[in-house]
């Protein structure tokens, strides 16, 4: 008996100077507790919208020290992780919520790639500075948008507990189109596209803003005679120099394509419009879980003009057995 716990200290002793000597410390010098949140409404919503965490962990000189991936079933039992094992400094941490393997890859994520390379976008999709077609996760973001970084100092010893705000990664845009057979006089729905997204979020230049991702349209109509609606996810954005979209309406048949091209600077007082009737300074500082902006485009009864807003049209109810 002796002899065993004489062998425990000589083991103690030994992990013991190996910190010492290495100007290490061991991981029971401190307590490192990184907190995940997702305040909406003054309430942590984050067990609602955040299934799995991808945390990266990066050095004052902006490379990948650590990366780890956090399931379900752990955030369950405790909403965040810990980083005891990481020497003392400065870190920058970026998490994404939500990022699956069948839809989701991270392109430059070892330990020792730099920060300015490291992105994350759809499975299978190459990085494109163009819209590409292609599903992809319901992405979300830490830190919050309204902040720029993140950033810890590991001390050497003693407890530090610090909370990493996550927020949507993307805001959806509703776009309803009414009578668009008068003006093109087909009976088909109509494609409805929007330009300038890219494929992929850079991992720096997600907190400005700069943040494009482009998800598959889908038109759907509907059993009652509603207008053909396209539900598109893109970039959370601001009065951000980068900003550009368009969006087209075109026929569905062959060459009688009729487009009708919404441009930026229509767009961005849509956008304005939409910000002031509800009371919004910032879309990257809003806390709703899931924006929604509706954009309806009208062609007039006559086929000659058009009239675009940020509302959802009132549907005319037309009397009919349900299809289920």
């Amino acid at each position: 008996m002796k002899s065993f716990r004489l062998t425990l200290l000589l083991l103690y002793a030994t992990l013991l100077s190996t910190c010492v000597g290495e100007d290490k410390c061991c991981p029971t010098d401190r307590n490192v507790v990184v907190e995940f949140a997702y305040v909406y409404n003054g309430h942590d919503v984050f067990g609602d919208q955040v299934y799995s965490v991808s945390l990266f962990v990066f050095d004052s000189d902006g490379v990948l020290a650590y990366r780890t991936t956090i399931g379900s079933e752990q955030l369950n039992m405790f909403a965040g992780t810990t980083l005891n094992h990481l020497a003392p400094g400065n870190y920058r941490i970026v998490a994404w919520g939500n990022a699956t393997q069948q839809r989701s890859v991270f392109g430059n994520t070892n330990e020792g790639d730099h920060i300015d390379d490291t992105y994350v976008g759809r499975y299978t999709r190459l990085r494109y500075l163009v819209p590409q077609p292609g599903d992809a996760d319901r992405l979300h973001f830490a830190p919050h948008l309204a902040q720029e970084e993140f950033n810890i100092t590991i001390p050497r010893a003693g407890d530090l507990t610090v909370t990493l705000p996550f927020a949507r990664a993307h805001i959806d845009i509703e776009v309803f189109v009414v009578n668009f057979e008068l003006y093109s006089g087909e009976t088909e729905a109509p494609m409805i596209e929007i330009d300038g997204v890219s494929s992929h979020f850079d991992f720096d230049r997600v907190p400005f803003g700069d943040i494009t991702l482009r998800e598959t349209t889908e038109i759907q109509v509907q059993y009652v005679e509603r207008p053909a609606v396209a539900h598109f996810r893109t970039k959370l954005f601001d009065d951000n120099d980068n900003f550009k979209k368009e969006l087209r309406v075109k026929g569905a048949q062959g060459d009688n394509i009729v487009y009708f091209i919404l441009d930026n600077v229509r767009f961005r007082s849509l956008i304005a419009e939409f910000m002031a009737d509800n009371a919004i300074q910032s879309l990257k500082a809003d806390a709703t879980p899931q924006r929604v902006i509706p954009i309806t485009i009208v062609f007039s009864t006559d086929g000659r003009s058009v009239e675009v807003g940020v509302r959802v049209p009132e549907f005319e109810v037309v009397g009919g057995r349900p299809w289920f």
